[in-house]
């Protein structure tokens, strides 16, 4: 589990507007990674062992291939989908 999620136990993580991209957030929520909101309308995703940062984009239309770009770099970090 990530730093800032052992201090702040009782965070809520923030949501996507878009719906695929919110089961990326979801997914790296429940796997113990640290999501918090950035500037510009994007999710900062960090993993458990803090070694990168995922920026997603916060906007209700995204490119065609976003969601899969987004996932493999995902699991490149760690994360299990």
């Amino acid at each position: 589990m990530h730093l800032k999620r052992r201090q702040n136990p009782n965070a809520k993580r923030p949501r996507a507007r878009n719906r695929d991209m919110d089961s990326l957030v979801e997914a790296a929520w429940k796997q113990g990674w640290w999501v918090e909101r950035g500037g510009k309308n994007y999710i900062k995703c960090y993993p458990s062992d803090g070694s990168r940062m995922i920026p997603i984009q916060n906007t209700p239309s995204n490119p065609r291939r976003a969601k899969a770009n987004k996932a493999s770099a995902m699991r490149r970090a760690g994360l299990n989908i």
